[in-house]
């Protein structure tokens, strides 16, 4: 499932047009944005705990951005008026994060941005693009282990750097010993060692009517069982040739 992130807009306390152009102009760049959800809620310190605006602040679980005219420490203070606590407030310009966090509770981030008339909205836009593609996107943290450390069996995968066939790979792995691996130095053919029987003289499967050139040089054996139409077809085959 693609991730989604919801954008809220906080408006202005006063409605004039120089606040109201730009809240429209980020709202129409928005709905033509995927997995960018815009909201537009009142002013911050208007919104009341009976009010719409309340309700859709309290909807959202994760995180999400809050584009407002407010800086950071305005914006915690009415957050914390209206209940709401155990969030980080990170701005999206680099500045100093706010957190009203509690020890042990689980921290939900709230993106900062500010509306900025003397940057194009597109190029904001661009940001919080960049924002979500960044979560979208999986970390994997790796840990430092300090040589020596006791660590337990089950913590450690192998890692395989080479071909190499030295038996402590597989002793490092599993535990267990292996014996080295060899190269091809011998062909060999291996059936059960029962009704195993070896066909030599004027058999056109003897060893001596067998191609030249065998590795090994080894008995070729093989079961009567494996082969039931055998005899048959080696009777006919000398009659075709008589």
């Amino acid at each position: 499932m693609a991730i989604r992130l919801p954008v809220v807009l906080a408006q202005h306390a006063r409605r004039v047009a120089a606040y109201t152009d730009c809240e429209e102009s980020w709202i129409t760049s928005l709905l033509f944005e995927e997995r960018l959800d815009a909201t537009l809620v009142s002013d911050l310190a208007s919104i009341q705990p009976d009010s719409t605006d309340y309700l859709c602040l309290a909807g959202l679980k994760g995180d999400f951005v809050l584009v407002s005219w407010e800086d950071s420490s305005a914006v915690l203070r009415e957050l914390n008026r209206l209940g709401f606590d155990s969030f980080e407030i990170v701005p999206v310009d680099g500045a100093a994060k706010v957190s009203s966090a509690q020890r042990n509770q689980a921290v939900k981030k709230i993106y900062l941005m500010g509306f900025n008339k003397g940057i194009p909205v597109s190029e904001l836009v661009g940001q919080l693009k960049r924002l979500l593609e960044s979560k979208a996107t999986p970390v994997f943290q790796l840990q430092l282990v300090p040589k020596g450390a006791n660590i337990p069996s089950s913590k450690v995968l192998p890692v395989v750097s080479d071909f190499s066939t030295s038996p402590s790979l597989a002793t490092k792995a599993t535990g267990n010993s292996a014996p080295a691996a060899t190269g091809i130095s011998e062909f060999k053919v291996s059936y059960p060692a029962s009704s195993t029987k070896s066909h030599v003289g004027n058999d056109p499967l003897s060893r001596e009517h067998l191609p030249t050139g065998i590795p090994g040089g080894g008995n070729f054996a093989y079961e009567d069982d494996d082969f039931p139409h055998i005899d048959n077809l080696v009777d006919e085959l000398d009659r075709f040739d008589s």
